[in-house]
């Protein structure tokens, strides 16, 4: 499972023509879909290790529309982020932000804030830039909000 692997499935699948962005602004609202999406379309990685699970999305009508599609896919991956960060907490380690690299950090992810409710920032910087940051990152934090911008 990755989110990125659901949201390329999504695009390919429902937003022929349209981009990330389009279907972000399209959908509009600050609420959630009322869709719920299990985004284990590959398998589930960390918590379950499952391999073998299957995804679903629920709540389904003729209504329904390609941004809110999109969107519970987006709200599917958030929800995934939040049971690790819970286990996480769970074994005593405390979030005061997130940092979003690679292709998430080309979505505004406010999805992302709404769910997990912790400051999120978007990294400016190349995906192999991004990469190299992650790796050093571990010993060198010292500016990393340098590199930065605030999502929510």
């Amino acid at each position: 499972y990755t989110g990125g692997a659901l949201i390329q499935w999504a695009m390919e699948t429902f937003g022929r023509g349209e981009t990330n962005e389009s279907l972000e602004r399209a959908y509009g609202r600050d609420e959630p879909t009322g869709l719920l999406v299990l985004p284990h379309f590959a398998g589930a990685a960390t918590p379950y290790m499952d391999t073998g699970s299957k995804g679903a999305i629920l709540g389904l009508t003729t209504a329904t529309t390609v941004p809110e599609l999109y969107r519970a896919c987006m709200e599917g991956v958030a929800y995934e982020m939040l049971l690790n960060y819970e286990a996480l907490q769970g074994s005593g380690i405390r979030f005061t932000r997130l940092n979003a690299t690679g292709g998430g950090a080309k979505s505004k992810g406010l999805y992302i804030c709404f769910v997990i409710k912790t400051p999120m920032f978007q990294q400016r910087l190349s995906y192999t830039v991004s990469r190299l940051f992650q790796f050093f990152s571990v010993t060198f934090v010292i500016g990393y909000e340098t590199f930065a911008e605030p999502v929510c």
